[in-house]
């Protein structure tokens, strides 16, 4: 397909070129942004001008672009540019609802540093959520609009190069959400020693599955990574607040300051609190 991006998401430094890409020719969004259903009898034929993100949340049809066919039903999204003919049709017993934000740039982007034309989202909800935000901002009715809509869509943009890379198999899938939502309580609770039983119960999930699951999502287990977030928090205390290092253990619920130590060693190369503490001030 002519002007298909040709993003090498295996490239390790994709990520800090794509960053510095979408920091130097930030996208300009229309007013021509909406969630549609689409009419019975609706079909869309047209040369674009600008670029045209289109995303299905429900429904089947069939799209043409550049004389290939496409299937397009709820996570696809097309991310269409100018001179692009465009030619879709949906089913009328299944009909279209899409989300959408026509924009360009003041100087744009290299074609191969934009994102596919076809992308199949692997996490449809953080895609809707970040279009939302998009769609909302450009309907705001004050002059901040324009510009949240700008950076909303920059974020938006990552978010489906991100998809795109997990769609090849060149990030890993995004984790679990009931593992998620139990770390996410962790982080939000240093003071005290979540027990697997309670994060099980969190993820309504029984602890041995919870347990296998855990390991295979973070890589280690659960209870390896209490310590590794626990002792990660130990630093940020020591570096950005006055409390000591005795007054940092008892904050993160250890009762024996010895054990403290100790953990904190293991995960810092042999250097216990009080010496990261002197070579790492706030």
């Amino acid at each position: 397909m002519q002007g298909e991006s040709s993003v090498n998401y295996a490239d390790p430094d994709i990520w800090l070129t794509l960053a510095a890409a979408a920091s130097a020719h930030p996208p300009r969004v229309t007013p021509f942004a909406s969630w549609v259903q689409c009419e019975s009898g609706w079909a869309w034929r047209r040369r674009l001008p600008d670029f045209d993100l289109w995303a299905v949340t429900s429904g089947n049809g069939v799209a043409k672009l550049a004389g290939k066919s496409i299937r397009v039903s709820a996570g696809t999204v097309l991310m269409l540019r100018p001179g692009d003919e465009v030619d879709i049709d949906q089913d009328e017993n299944d009909r279209l609802h899409v989300g959408y934000c026509h924009y360009d740039y003041r100087n744009r982007p290299a074609a191969r540093l934009l994102a596919p034309r076809v992308v199949s989202l692997t996490e449809p909800s953080a895609a809707w959520e970040r279009l939302r935000a998009v769609i909302s901002a450009v309907h705001r009715r004050n002059s901040s609009g324009p510009a949240q809509a700008s950076i909303d869509l920059a974020a938006l943009l990552m978010e489906l190069h991100i998809q795109a890379a997990r769609s090849e198999g060149a990030l890993p899938p995004p984790m679990d959400p009931r593992v998620r939502i139990a770390i996410n309580m962790l982080r939000s609770r240093f003071d005290r020693r979540t027990t697997l039983a309670e994060a099980a119960a969190v993820a309504k999930l029984a602890p041995d599955t919870f347990s296998r699951l855990f390991h295979a999502e973070a890589g280690q287990t659960f209870r390896a990574y209490c310590v590794a977030v626990r002792i990660e928090r130990a630093r940020e205390l020591l570096s950005e607040t006055a409390l000591n290092v005795t007054e940092v253990a008892e904050v993160l619920g250890y009762t024996d300051y010895r054990l403290f130590a100790r953990q904190f060693a293991q995960h810092n190369r042999g250097c216990p609190p009080s010496r990261w503490r002197g070579a790492n001030p706030g």
